[in-house]
């Protein structure tokens, strides 16, 4: 009696022990569906990668360090020629970048070609010119020197009623700019005695 009694009961704590044991065993994972796209498929960048394609090089043109020489050595004449028309002043003004130095003997340097106008304009007046020895351009082409033996020729005579001359060397730095014209960088001079005095 005892037994009949309990079986219902034991039969139904089975159920429960059977269903807890079914609900803990193991799984096999679910195959992700087919077009999920994995993590690693993923683009980072929202853009689907490409192959990288061949980049073609282009060889560097090659300068004419001759040709840029003699440019040279004209934007020099030139640089000279603007400085007895038109005055040392405005020569200045157009041939120097906007940031240009000049190294003038016994003075400060001189930054920047505005200031270097104002400058030459408050010195005594007269006709200051040059004449180019040598030039030299790097092989890239857009730098490049001058230098040569200058004479400045003042307005105000001496007492012999002759106007004074000095004579100076000096050195100018030339950059190409972007549309292909020289300009000068940086124009320094120093004294030089006259050429009858100077040694062979």
């Amino acid at each position: 009696m005892f037994m009949k009694a309990r079986l219902p009961l034991l039969l139904a704590m089975a159920v429960t022990i059977l269903s807890a044991c079914k609900s803990t065993t193991p799984q096999e994972p679910s195959k992700p569906p087919e077009n999920t796209t994995t993590l690693s498929e993923t683009p980072t960048n929202n853009v689907a990668r490409a192959e990288p394609e061949a980049v073609a090089t282009v060889p560097p043109t090659e300068v004419d360090v001759d040709a840029e020489r003699n440019a040279l050595l004209q934007a020099d004449l030139n640089f000279s020629r603007a400085s007895e028309e038109k005055g040392a002043a405005q020569a200045f003004y157009e041939f120097l970048t906007p940031d240009g130095i000049c190294l003038w003997d016994g003075e400060p340097p001189i930054h920047g070609r505005d200031a270097v106008k104002v400058h030459l304009a408050a010195r005594p007046q007269g006709f200051f010119t040059w004449q180019p020895s040598a030039a030299d351009v790097a092989r890239s082409g857009d730098l490049g020197f001058t230098w040569g033996t200058a004479i400045f020729q003042s307005k105000v005579t001496g007492p012999d009623e002759k106007p004074r001359i000095s004579h100076s060397k000096y050195v100018s730095i030339w950059k190409k700019q972007s549309n292909s014209r020289w300009r000068v960088v940086l124009f320094s001079t120093s004294p030089s005695p006259p050429p009858a005095e100077r040694r062979p």
